[in-house]
């Protein structure tokens, strides 16, 4: 005799299940990966989780914003009405305390009489950097930003400079600041660095280079490798706190009202920062907008101190979420779901901690998508196995409930065997009330329950002696008033089973007659529970063409006929042209009336 390990069984019958609930968290990984890498959702809330690495730290003491404030308009006016000669006397003050390099952040485009003032001042410091700006950005085969028209200094003004540098600034869909093209280029292919970059060069006494290659990702500068995109982007690190960088206004640079060491070998940069002026910009790490040239002034921090940061690329991202696509996939169906969640919970918070490392060391992970991925993985998981869980439940509830109507059959074929005449009553009645019941569309909760009755309406004939069973003439009064008894004995056998409640009440009643003179209670006509009706139908139909003892068999159109007669005194009409229709239906016949 062969004798199987039942745990091996039970491991050979989980295989599947595990296989199948691997390959269903796989294709809901995929769709995922899919759907975020085509869609892009929650873009905004992506960008916004990305700023929450950013800590503020104090900044470089060596970079000092002159700020064009309200007071400096206040004393001199609107800034178009200034005569140039104002700034040659601010450009000569900083030379004077010893500013290493002066960077203006604002555009001299227009030509004006004192031209020739400002420009004596620009060569005098040999140090001046002068800003442009491009306008109307056009579509172009090269990834580096291009515009139509380049706003340039006048050329009195920009031969003069040392050099110059583009102010352009890009925003993200939120409205944030958070990356500056490094290169410009116009219509003709001519380039233009950053004003950042072109400060840098002055600084370190290094000509601009004519064209600024970018080698896989990086533009290589000023000894520096320099986090790019494709478009030639930079990603700014706004970890300085920019309230506490240096300042002056520039009302006292005119006047010469400052303290000379706080330019002296400065980098010097001047910007508006006046209320109400448009050169205002939304920053994650501000709560407020705040003026370009802090702006500027957090990119030439960046470059000086070489703190960079970089977003990793798109497939980068993919890489990951597939890594955790295959991680849950093959981890999730082994465990329970507490497991299973402390499982994904350890992965979300390890996630966030790998978020926060890679970006000490200056890289920008997708933080959303991975930690979306992660509950979206185990809720599908859950989902699996609840399903499957359901599955197994509902298969082994059906097993149960065939295994109770296999016992209750055998139980109904035992009474029935009692009397050879009436063997296989209980399950023909079954069908014959299932026949009218389908006919009415009854539910299949209520057609369940008449199965259950059928096979269980005799059951109370066990308790009914064999010699008046199987007596072979008509009974005596005495003897029928004994046989009456077995509808109240079959449902005091099968009471407490709950599942069996509805049925016994029918079993109970299916000799009651629609006038009111049945047993065992009496009842009358919608008094009797439809499903009862249909069970005296379909007993007396099969008691009719079925012999017995002390007489044979009727013919079916004679049993129908006898169906048809008593019709609204012993049987319900709506259960005889039910069942009278149902059975002719089956076998091909037309009804007749």
């Amino acid at each position: 005799m062969i004798i199987r390990n039942p745990f091996k069984v039970k491991r050979n019958q989980q295989q599947p299940r595990l296989l199948y609930h691997t390959l269903i968290l796989l294709v809901v990984g995929c769709s995922f990966i899919l759907f975020v890498t085509l869609v892009q959702p929650f873009y905004s809330i992506n960008l916004w989780l990305a700023d929450q690495l950013f800590v503020s730290e104090p900044p470089s003491p060596n970079i000092v914003v002159i700020g064009i404030d309200d007071d400096t308009l206040q004393t001199h006016g609107r800034w178009a009405s200034w005569p140039r000669s104002l700034h040659a006397q601010a450009i000569g003050n900083l030379n004077k305390a010893g500013a290493k390099v002066i960077g203006f952040d604002i555009l001299f485009a227009e030509s004006t009489p004192e031209d020739e003032i400002l420009a004596t001042a620009i060569r005098g410091s040999g140090n001046l950097i002068l800003s442009l700006v491009g306008t109307e950005p056009e579509p172009s085969t090269d990834m580096r930003l291009t515009y139509t028209q380049i706003i340039t200094p006048t050329s009195l003004l920009r031969y003069a400079s040392t050099s110059v540098g583009h102010g352009n600034i890009l925003t993200d869909p939120d409205g944030k600041v958070r990356r500056l093209p490094m290169v410009i280029r116009d219509g003709s292919g001519q380039t233009y660095p950053a004003f950042s970059l072109a400060v840098l060069h002055s600084l370190f006494s290094t000509p601009l280079p004519q064209e600024m290659p970018g080698q896989s990702g990086m533009l290589h500068v000023l000894g520096r490798e320099i986090p790019i995109d494709d478009s030639y982007c930079y990603r700014i690190n706004f970890a300085p706190e920019d309230a506490g960088r240096p300042y002056v206004s520039y009302k006292d640079i005119i006047s010469g009202d400052f303290d000379p060491r706080v330019v002296a070998d400065k980098i010097v940069l001047i910007g508006m920062v006046a209320t109400g002026e448009l050169d205002k910009w939304a920053v994650p790490t501000s709560s407020g907008q705040i003026p370009g040239v802090y702006i500027q002034a957090a990119i030439v921090d960046n470059i000086l101190r070489q703190q960079f940061v970089t977003g990793v690329g798109n497939g980068t991202t993919m890489l990951i979420l597939l890594l955790i696509m295959v991680l849950t996939a093959i981890a999730l169906p082994r465990f329970r779901l507490r497991w299973g969640g402390m499982i994904v919970g350890a992965l979300f918070v390890g996630y966030l901690v790998i978020s926060f490392v890679t970006f000490e060391w200056g890289y920008i992970l997708n933080i959303l998508y991975p930690l979306l991925m992660l509950p979206t993985m185990y809720t599908s998981s859950s989902l699996t196995q609840n399903v499957a869980m359901a599955v197994e439940n509902t298969k082994l509830n059906r097993k149960v409930l065939e295994g109770y109507k296999g016992t209750i059959r055998a139980l109904a074929a035992a009474i029935d065997a009692k009397d050879h005449y009436t063997r296989g009553h209980s399950q023909r009645v079954t069908e014959f009330a299932l026949l009218g019941a389908k006919s009415l569309n009854m539910s299949p909760e209520e057609i369940e329950v008449l199965e259950y009755a059928g096979i269980l309406h005799d059951v109370g004939k066990i308790g009914i002696p064999d010699r008046i069973l199987s007596k072979p003439s008509r009974l005596t009064q005495e003897e029928f008033e004994i046989i009456k008894q077995h509808p109240s004995l079959g449902a005091n056998i099968i009471t407490g089973i709950p599942f069996l409640e509805e049925a016994r009440r029918l079993a109970l009643h299916h000799h009651e007659k629609f006038d009111g003179t049945g047993y065992p209670d009496g009842l009358k006509g919608d008094e009797i529970p439809l499903g009862a009706r249909l069970l005296a139908v379909a007993d007396a139909f099969d008691s009719m063409t079925t012999d017995r003892a002390y007489r044979a068999a009727m013919g079916i159109e004679d049993a129908l006929n006898e169906l048809k007669k008593h019709r609204g005194t012993q049987f319900c009409p709506v259960a005889v042209d039910a069942f009278i229709s149902a059975l002719q239906a089956r076998s091909g016949k037309a009804p007749s009336g």
